[in-house]
């Protein structure tokens, strides 16, 4: 017994994607949604670049936060020489004889 092999052929149904077309209902709200999105896009994206936090300022108050950083890390290691400074002072009275003929340009008599 030998057998055969039919090829079949694929069946076109009334109801295939191919045939159908939307119904006039269903593309004006597809249209009208797509408008929507498209609208609100927009004026999110007008927001975005020229609100109150657009893109712009929070570049600007980064920019802003990196500079009070740097001055503020200065300003601690000044503050923290000062301190290193006047500790001297309290312990050393050399270091006062010192800064006193350093800044003020007082000579001991005889000099």
């Amino acid at each position: 017994m030998i057998k055969k092999t039919v090829k079949s052929r694929p069946v076109k149904r009334a109801n295939s994607k191919s045939n159908r077309k939307a119904s006039p209902v269903a593309s004006i709200i597809f249209t009208l949604a797509a408008l929507l999105f498209i609208v609100g896009s927009v004026v999110n994206l007008r927001y975005i670049l020229t609100g109150n936090e657009n893109i712009i300022v929070l570049l600007d108050i980064k920019k802003e936060n990196e500079r009070l950083k740097e001055t503020n890390a200065r300003q601690l290691r000044d503050n923290n020489e000062l301190r290193e400074f006047i500790d001297n002072l309290r312990k050393d009275s050399q270091i006062i004889e010192e800064q006193i003929r350093l800044k003020l340009n007082y000579v001991k008599k005889g000099e």
